[in-house]
């Protein structure tokens, strides 16, 4: 796997970078900065030139009603007119709802020259790409439109490139809707992300949440002929962000940002991610060694000779670097999106099985002394009625803390705490602080 490096430092003014195009007229690196970060920054697009010089080439014209502007997808059409994607609802603050745009802007190399709106009203215009005399834009949540089982549905907008002030109803309604996609992890309910032509002309569009790659093609009239889940492996690539396609060898090239990683999707619908499942197990390595040594350490006890084992005896350094590689073991481990739902179920009772099993009258009742008559047992039998027996305690005090959380939210139990926490809070700190 490549190793990535720092390319440049943003100057103060960029809190936030987001899309990035190439200006093949001077090979300077265009990008659009949103600045989410901070609501004092003003959205804004930059310029970086072949030898890392950084220069901001234009703040983006507000919103009138909010006085914002939170640019995110950008895009040059044939003649170098700018299209951004002016994402403010990505706030999440009620008032900005639906207040999202699409602009288009002339600018010169001093700045803007001219601007207007194309659409307006958009729930969260994210990417662009042209191609042909329109813009293909899309939008990561159609909150009206109700998809199969609550899941999110996102959709891809198609205007052409000299459209004004079209209104942007979210629904299915919209004539300038072209495509819809439906978002089914439930983990992860953010759609239609990134977007690129492909070498074939069909245009792709990442399905963010899925971490799927969908495969468009256009009818004779340029509608949507077909809409297919075409690219996508879990393990390997967890999102579909910003998407570049490589013209050499037709790949398309991906961030996936949930992994903080690029990922590569070859022409023939392949994701390749070099050692991102090797990654996860080499961190077994350290904590198999931690416990190998930790048997050493106790088989030597307290045999003559073995002083120097003391402060290692009870295995606190050997359990902390052991523990810290299995957190990093499970930081990379890939887990299906089917799966995800039964892991945290069953992750809110791991620790009460901790509890309970190691309660002192638990222990003395029901384990101590129990396996005894097991010591006479052939290696073998030993150790598969010893892990026979873990695996049996782990899932009586499993089903005894599911039962328990049941039965609390039944009678509303975490929620009298919390409402005792807020009166305690609002007693102790009554100005919120």
């Amino acid at each position: 796997m490549n190793e990535s490096k720092l390319f440049t430092i943003l100057p103060d003014y960029v809190c936030t970078p987001d899309s990035m195009e190439i200006d093949h007229r001077n090979g300077d690196l265009i990008v659009s900065c949103p600045n989410f970060a901070d609501d004092s920054f003003k959205g804004c697009v930059i310029r970086i030139d072949r030898n890392k010089n950084i220069t901001k080439w234009f703040d983006v014209p507000v919103e009138e009603t909010t006085g914002l502007a939170r640019n995110m997808g950008i895009a040059f059409d044939d003649d170098y007119n700018i299209y951004l994607c002016d994402n403010i609802p990505w706030l999440g603050r009620e008032e900005l709802n639906f207040k999202g745009r699409v602009l288009k802007i002339t600018a010169d190399e001093n700045g803007i020259v001219d601007w207007h709106v194309v659409a307006y009203g958009m729930e969260h215009p994210n990417g662009v790409k042209i191609r042909d005399g329109y813009m293909y834009v899309t939008q990561s949540y159609l909150t009206k439109i109700p998809g199969p089982d609550g899941h999110l549905v996102s959709g891809v907008y198609r205007f052409a490139l000299d459209d004004r002030d079209i209104e942007v109803t979210n629904t299915l309604e919209d004539p300038h809707l072209f495509t819809t996609f439906v978002t089914e992890n439930e983990q992860c309910q953010y759609g239609a992300d990134g977007i690129v032509f492909g070498a074939d002309g069909a245009l792709y569009v990442g399905n963010y949440g899925d971490g799927m790659v969908h495969r468009i093609t256009f009818a004779e009239d340029g509608s949507c002929a077909s809409n297919e889940r075409w690219a996508g492996d879990y393990e390997l690539m967890k999102s579909t962000d910003g998407m570049i396609l490589d013209e050499r060898t037709g790949d398309i090239y991906i961030a996936d940002f949930n992994d903080n990683a690029v990922c590569r999707v070859t022409k023939d619908g392949k994701v390749a991610k070099a050692l991102s499942r090797l990654r996860a197990l080499l961190w077994l390595v350290p904590a198999a060694v931690c416990c190998l040594l930790t048997a050493i350490v106790k088989a030597g006890g307290d045999a003559p000779g073995t002083e120097f084992t003391a402060p290692l005896r009870y295995t606190a350094p050997l359990t902390i670097l052991c523990a810290a590689a299995l957190v990093l073991f499970f930081a990379n481990l890939r887990i299906p999106a089917g799966a995800g739902k039964a892991v945290s179920g069953l992750s809110r009772a791991a620790f009460g099985v901790y509890l309970i099993h190691d309660h002192p009258a638990v222990r003395a009742r029901f384990i101590e002394g129990r396996f005894t008559g097991m010591a006479e047992m052939p290696s073998w039998l030993l150790i598969l009625r010893t892990v026979g027996h873990v695996f049996a305690i782990f899932l009586v005090c499993l089903a005894l803390e599911e039962f328990r959380l049941f039965l609390f939210g039944a009678i509303r139990i975490p929620e009298f705490l919390q409402d005792v926490e807020d009166r305690l809070r609002g007693k102790l700190f009554p100005t919120g602080k």
